[in-house]
């Protein structure tokens, strides 16, 4: 049974987005935004979620030991489920501080970074990377690299199958412009029977879903699929864990949605509606009426007399759609 699983996404996998998701899917593995560890000991504010969030995983960023060991400590104790280093993050931002894909050139560092976590964790301790970095993209280097790390009992890896490529590329390039290379991560499946690795990278259908099960793979990532079409997960829980959610429909996940950032927002969390909304943007795709929806839906996120009152703007939303025959709106 493949471990389905929501990428970690910078600026979208906060725990607004979590809890949106865990309406459709409540059995997927959900990541919270790569957070730097140091922002981990001096903001506790970041470990904050929600208990239907789990399994709910969290991805740290960083390069020193210590710091790396002291904030999943932290982590651990806040009740997440396991705690991911982010080797993989190519943005240039990150590189500077060296962290995220440049480590992947420093396998021993990675691998001390890793044993400094384990030592003080009783959860899993894993490593989102991706293929190599630049010209130093072999397989022989990407297997070196799991090899090394995986001697601090790192059991568990999420390769993302592109390489990354810190010199020239955007962000948004190096998620489309390298070349996916999913062979790459099958011979590793067959190179390391004792470790599991989950596929991410351009993964955006059940068909793809079960080629990596069928090659090894212990679970597969989607990344901006699921914020492209979250609808996609609605059906998750029935087909790969037997265990379907029988309160899903799009209104009734909108409508869950909306009570919890209410009690968000009447509790004093300062949060404006166009970033609540956002988890909500792609929800009807290829749905009759997606247009009017998107068109309705920003019209509502910038009217200031919804300010504070999240459930009156879905509540609006949602007659709306009803009047204007949505498709979809009870699937």
């Amino acid at each position: 049974m493949a471990r389905l699983s929501i990428a970690p996404m910078v600026d979208i996998t906060n725990r607004f987005y979590r809890f949106f998701m865990r309406q459709l899917s409540l059995r997927s593995t959900l990541y919270t935004e790569m957070i730097n560890a140091n922002a981990v000991l001096n903001n506790p504010s970041v470990l904050k979620y929600t208990p239907i969030e789990h399994p709910v995983v969290f991805q740290l960023g960083g390069c020193d030991a210590d710091s790396l060991a002291a904030a999943a400590q932290r982590c651990q104790e806040s009740g997440f489920d396991e705690v991911n280093l982010n080797c993989g993050c190519p943005s240039g931002r990150v590189s500077c501080g060296k962290f995220g894909a440049c480590l992947m050139l420093e396998p021993d560092t990675v691998r001390e970074m890793c044993a400094a976590m384990v030592r003080r964790l009783t959860i899993p301790v894993t490593v989102k990377c991706r293929l190599g970095v630049d010209d130093r993209d072999s397989y022989e280097e990407l297997k070196n690299f799991v090899g090394t790390v995986s001697q601090a009992g790192v059991s568990h890896f999420i390769v993302h199958a592109r390489k990354a490529i810190l010199a020239g590329l955007t962000p948004e390039e190096n998620r489309k412009i390298p070349p996916l290379k999913y062979d790459h991560v099958y011979r590793l499946v067959g190179d390391f029977p004792d470790l599991q690795f989950t596929l991410n990278g351009g993964i955006k259908s059940h068909d793809q879903i079960a080629e990596a099960t069928a090659q090894g793979c212990a679970g597969v990532m989607l990344g901006r699929w699921s914020y492209e079409n979250p609808a996609f997960f609605a059906d998750v829980d029935s087909k790969y864990y037997n265990t379907p959610n029988p309160a899903f429909s799009r209104k009734q996940a909108m409508e869950a949605y909306a009570v919890y950032c209410q009690s968000e927002l009447d509790a004093g969390e300062q949060v404006c509606n166009s970033v609540l909304a956002k988890p909500l943007t792609n929800l009807f795709r290829e749905q009759p009426g997606n247009s009017y929806y998107r068109v309705t839906l920003n019209g509502l996120m910038l009217d200031h007399s919804y300010d504070g009152n999240f459930v009156g703007m879905i509540e609006e939303l949602l007659a709306r759609l009803e009047t204007h025959k949505v498709g979809g709106l009870e699937d």
